[in-house]
């Protein structure tokens, strides 16, 4: 049975396990990394650890105590302190209010996904964001990752807000309100 619960101190290397395998990897197959999902900037123990101390939230999924997914998410008007790499994120896409959570990572294994892993761990952001008083949500994916793109807009309602090009692959903007 999946449980899904926030991350303590500890779980950082874990989660960094998981995260090597979701990798883009120009020498993985594109088509298996667009089918399947996958990260771009990989993070290091030390800013996950960051993570869970700081006022994110970072949830994971457990069977039988095994991580198998993760999310993070947390205020939007601290992404730039949070997410250094992430300066390219053009301006029109900043919401000065409080009220937006920024979703920097869903990873979920391989072998979990399709499982509705990646489902529980949203809708337990959801519950926990809008305790909060958080009223949007927002992400940033390659348009070309398919699983993310349905994900995020097809079973969860996203809209499209606009696209960049993170410097070379095309990146969609995503909003629910």
């Amino acid at each position: 049975m999946i449980t899904i619960e926030p991350a303590q101190f500890g779980d950082e290397e874990k989660i960094c396990e998981l995260e090597k395998i979701l990798y883009f990897d120009e020498s993985k197959d594109k088509e298996d990394l667009e089918k399947h999902g996958f990260l771009f900037y990989k993070k290091t123990p030390q800013e996950y650890l960051r993570f869970i101390k700081s006022p994110c939230e970072l949830l994971l999924a457990k069977d039988e105590g095994f991580i198998v997914g993760f999310i993070l998410g947390y205020p939007f008007k601290i992404m730039k302190e949070f997410e250094p790499k992430l300066k390219h994120i053009p301006a029109k896409f900043y919401d000065s209010t409080d009220n937006t959570i920024y979703i920097s990572r869903l990873a979920v294994y391989p072998e979990y996904q399709k499982s509705g892993v990646g489902q529980q761990l949203y809708e337990e952001l959801v519950k926990r964001t809008k305790a909060t008083h958080k009223t949007t949500l927002i992400c940033h994916g390659p348009i070309k990752n398919n699983a993310s793109t349905h994900f995020f807009q097809v079973k969860n309602g996203f809209k499209n807000i606009g696209e960049f090009t993170n410097p070379e692959i095309k990146v969609g903007m995503y909003e629910q309100k």
